[in-house]
C-alpha cells in the first residue's frame, strides 16, 4: 500500500480529468442518440461520478479532497431520490 500523499494528488487529477471529460463528451453523445434531457444527463453524470470516485479513490483515507467528494456523493443521492420520487408521483397521478 502506497502511503505517499503525492500519489493521492495524482489520483485526484485522474479523477478530475476523467469526470470532466465525461461531462463534456456525454451531452454530445446523448444529443446524437436523441436521448438528451437534463434528468438523463444528471443521472448518468452522477453514476459516472460514483464509478470514477470508486476507481480513483485515495489509498490514504481522510484526505481533504476525498471528504469533499463524500459530501458531493451525499447531495447527489438526495437529487437522485428527488428525481425518482418525482417520477414515481407522476406515474401514480
Amino acid at each position: 500500500m502506497n502511503t505517499d500523499p503525492k500519489a493521492n494528488d495524482g489520483k485526484l487529477q485522474l479523477f478530475l480529468v476523467v469526470f470532466i471529460a465525461y461531462l463534456v463528451i456525454s451531452p454530445i453523445v446523448m444529443l446524437l442518440l436523441n436521448l438528451l434531457s437534463i434528468r438523463a444527463y444528471l443521472l448518468s453524470s452522477f453514476c459516472w461520478f460514483l464509478i470514477a470516485s470508486e476507481v480513483f479513490g485515495p489509498e490514504i483515507q481522510g484526505t481533504t479532497w476525498w471528504s469533499r467528494i463524500q459530501w458531493i456523493k451525499l447531495w447527489g443521492w438526495i437529487v437522485v431520490i428527488y428525481i425518482v420520487t418525482e417520477r414515481f408521483n407522476a406515474v401514480l397521478a
